[in-house]
């Protein structure tokens, strides 16, 4: 399955993650987490039948659009403009959660004699918690516009058959 995202998606932007360390294929490691993020959040989004439908049929009109995001006048209707509802789509959602994902499985090492953090030989590989913090908390955000999204676009004719979303997760203030 051709993954929404690739490793490519994050060479630029705020989410960069450098891929110029040739001692781990950083690129083939970020596209299968690309690839499991993807599963995961997908699955838990759409829910098994409409996932599994997704898979299918994600070249349909009606995916495009999720994939895509809402383009048209950036707001979806009905337009309340003390609570705008705007909707970027999926490859913005699956960023985060990916990049949050990746780095976190990074920060340590399983070895023979147990856990190790990474290090380079002229210093300490670093993470900034803060960063995935948000990263995970905009993931969460995006997942609960997409719910938004996908219910108003079935309120008029049901577009997206068998939508059973279940919870993604509460936005972390506590940190990781």
């Amino acid at each position: 399955m051709a993954s929404i995202l690739s490793s490519a998606d994050f060479q630029i932007g705020e989410y960069v993650i450098a891929s110029f360390n040739t001692a781990m294929d950083v690129s083939a490691n970020l596209d299968l987490a690309c690839e499991s993020t993807e599963k995961q959040v997908l699955s838990n989004l759409f829910g098994a039948v409409m996932y599994l439908d997704f898979i299918k049929n994600k070249s349909d009109a009606k995916y495009q659009t999720l994939i895509d995001g809402y383009k048209v006048g950036l707001y979806f209707e009905p337009y309340d403009s003390e609570n705008p509802k705007v909707y970027f789509g999926l490859k913005d959602l699956l960023k985060y959660f990916t990049y949050f994902n990746y780095l976190e499985a990074q920060s340590t090492f399983n070895t023979i004699v147990g856990e190790i953090a990474p290090t380079q030989e002229n210093g300490t590989q670093a993470y900034n918690d803060a960063k995935m913090l948000k990263a995970y908390n905009l993931g969460v955000i995006e997942f609960s516009r997409a719910i938004d999204f996908i219910n108003w676009s079935n309120q008029s004719a049901v577009v997206y058959d068998n939508f059973e979303p279940s919870e993604m997760g509460r936005i972390n203030v506590f940190g990781i």
